[in-house]
């Protein structure tokens, strides 16, 4: 087997920073002023059952105490991207849903640029492999000290 040609955690590294850069880039100038503000935005949009607790589901997506999820829910809410369904949940308001769906517009753009030529098969392996590597951290989180589990 072939070894990589720098260190995987590198790699990763420099290309969450790239593609985090290129998310801020999209978000500047928008009402939605950071990354875990645009992650709660699609999870609420998209949440299809799973946990029924917004804090919760956050303080597991970010890996963030449920006093920080409760601070970025409350603050969407007053901002008016966010509406409370009830005292754990929430929906996107009709702003939150237009400003949404125009970033997600902007950010499939820049993904299709950047995967344009890349092989499916290529692809297909590293979403597996970045899943697998994704699960082990999170399990790594919870079965530790200070781990957000």
């Amino acid at each position: 087997m072939a070894s990589p040609p720098h260190p995987l955690p590198a790699a990763m590294g420099r290309t969450e920073n790239a593609l985090r850069a290129l998310l801020m880039r999209t978000l500047t100038g928008t009402p939605v002023h950071s990354y875990e503000e645009w992650v709660t935005l699609n999870l609420i949009d998209s949440r299809a059952g799973g946990v029924d607790d917004d804090a919760e589901a956050l303080r597991g997506v970010l890996a963030v105490d449920r006093a920080s999820a409760r601070f970025l829910l409350d603050d969407l809410v007053a901002r008016g991207l966010l509406l409370k369904h009830d005292e754990r949940n929430h929906v996107l308001s009709r702003d939150g849903s237009d400003l949404l769906a125009g970033l997600r517009s902007a950010v499939a753009g820049t993904s299709r640029r950047l995967l344009d030529g890349l092989a499916l098969d290529d692809l297909a392996v590293t979403v597996r492999t970045l899943d697998r590597i994704r699960a082990r951290a999170d399990h790594e989180l919870a079965n530790t000290p200070g781990g957000h589990g």
